[in-house]
């Protein structure tokens, strides 16, 4: 089973956050986009893989 997880654009899959204050000083927070796990799950499938879109099979007729 795929799944559909794609790393963090904001963090680069670290979970952290590192921002550079001025001087030497630098301050590390948990990401806010992926709260720290950095990865993101499709919200869409949940990780499976297959959007659910693709298993509804009915066809729709065109009333033209």
């Amino acid at each position: 089973m795929q799944h559909c997880a794609e790393r963090c654009r904001f963090c680069m899959g670290t979970g952290s956050v590192t921002v550079e204050l001025g001087g030497d000083q630098k301050e590390v927070s948990r990401c806010i986009n992926c709260d720290g796990v950095g990865s993101l799950t499709c919200t869409t499938c949940q990780g499976s893989g297959i959007q659910p879109r693709y298993l509804d099979r009915r066809e729709f007729k065109d009333d033209d």
